[in-house]
């Protein structure tokens, strides 16, 4: 409301606990080339799964609250949200990041530049909605024309789950 009262800009707001459909739907108005909304601000959710044609990022700070107490954001959420900015296949390709603390930018450059570790091994874990659809396929599909009981579902899923290599 601050930028709306003292800009001629109108915002779109995400932040991480508001539903998912409407922060899908303040990204879509805010990647509307011909909505009236051309700023964004936003908590460190945009980090995750959303597709923005943001072309520059503004960190107001450089810490968060993490829900028992304030921290600085870490290398690789910094990147993260820093990705945000430039994306191929966005008006965009070369995106722009900065803080709106000077006092922060020497962290902001740290951050930006240190490789982030490879990662070694990763897992998938189903939701109750992945393993009630896998439920609902078994019996569409033919592994059983009843209802099966969750625990043989579940043993049913993850032996078809199973994979090779650095993966469990």
């Amino acid at each position: 409301r601050e930028i709306e009262k003292s800009t001629p800009y109108k915002c779109c707001v995400i932040y991480g606990t508001l539903p998912p459909e409407i922060r899908a739907e303040q990204a879509r108005r805010f990647n509307d080339p011909n909505s009236d909304y051309e700023v964004l601000v936003a908590s460190d959710a945009i980090g995750m799964g959303l597709n923005l044609s943001i072309k520059r990022i503004i960190f107001n700070t450089m810490f968060k609250n993490n829900g028992e107490k304030i921290v600085q954001l870490d290398h690789s959420s910094v990147k993260q949200i820093a990705g945000r900015a430039g994306r191929r296949n966005s008006p965009y390709p070369q995106g722009e990041v900065t803080c709106r603390d000077p006092f922060d930018m020497k962290h902001l450059r740290k951050c930006m530049s240190t490789e982030i570790e490879t990662i070694k091994k990763a897992g998938l874990i189903p939701t109750a909605s992945h393993i009630g659809l896998f439920n609902d396929l078994l019996t569409k599909y033919g592994s059983s024309h009843d209802e099966n009981e969750l625990h043989k579902t579940i043993r049913q899923f993850s032996e078809m789950a199973t994979l090779q290599g650095d993966f469990f």
